[in-house]
């Protein structure tokens, strides 16, 4: 489940990741009504107020670059539906995410995002 404007990123995840059903969410009726794709689901909602029947069954939540007045609505989204979530955030917001539970995700050494596991997830040692 993405949420923002990134419909590229969420059809690559459903290219690298066929079988999964990858939805897209942003409250802006128009850009959803402009990005219908039959490969990605393009939904709108408001993470802010979200239809929790949109969620349902979702594993992993994730937005990038999102406002960081979001992140508060995107953490108990994540926690009322039982997904992880992952943020990828501007590189100035970073230490947004050094509160207790966010995972540092690096790749090559630099923070990519942060990870936020959901209390019934497998126990992930390091993400790299």
């Amino acid at each position: 489940m993405g949420i923002g404007h990134r419909i590229d990123i969420a059809i690559e995840v459903k290219m690298r990741l066929p079988q999964t059903e990858v939805m897209v969410t942003d409250k802006n009726e128009n850009w959803i009504r402009s990005r219908q794709t039959s490969k990605v689901r393009a939904i709108v909602d408001d993470v802010r107020f979200p239809s929790l029947p949109l969620y349902q069954g979702a594993r992993l939540i994730y937005s990038l670059q999102p406002p960081v007045e979001l992140v508060p609505a995107l953490v108990s989204l994540a926690e009322k539906t039982g997904a992880d979530l992952l943020v990828a955030p501007v590189s100035d917001e970073q230490e947004a995410f050094q509160e207790k539970g966010w995972r540092k995700v690096s790749r090559l050494g630099r923070t990519v995002g942060w990870l936020l596991l959901h209390q019934s997830s497998d126990q992930v040692k390091q993400v790299t």
